[in-house]
């Protein structure tokens, strides 16, 4: 009796810190100019919301700047700085030609990547981002 309870103490413990800490399957890729520090999103690497928010503070400072996330289905969410306070959210659906999109301010960008969890085409909804084919 006592080593089951353990048995389920410990998945618990392993539950909760799993996810306090971990995004999931998600890669992360990102590029911070000022820094000549890029990752390529075909060379994507393992994130968790220690790591993602760390480097969206840095990325979502400077025009031009991105970090961008990969889940196990191989949906894209990315975030890149277009202006002053402003970051365009972008889901490529590249099948379709055209992504889904939205304007948000830098705060908010970084809530969202505070709490990313696969699977990220959820956040096609939840953000209301809107249907815009590439020119």
């Amino acid at each position: 009796m006592t080593l089951k309870i353990l048995a389920l103490l410990l998945l618990f413990i392993s539950a909760v810190s799993t996810s306090a800490g971990d995004t999931g399957s998600l890669q992360l890729f990102y590029c911070i100019h000022s820094e000549h520090n890029c990752v390529d999103p075909s060379a994507a690497i393992p994130s968790n919301h220690a790591k993602a928010v760390a480097v969206a503070e840095k990325a979502l400072s400077s025009n031009d700047d991105f970090v961008g996330f990969i889940d196990a289905r191989e949906t894209t969410l990315q975030f890149y700085v277009d202006g002053a306070d402003s970051v365009w959210v972008d889901m490529p659906v590249p099948e379709r030609k055209g992504s889904y999109g939205v304007h948000i301010n830098r705060a908010k960008a970084l809530q969202i990547i505070s709490r990313l969890s696969p699977p990220l085409s959820r956040y096609r909804s939840e953000l209301h981002l809107e249907f815009k084919e590439w020119d």
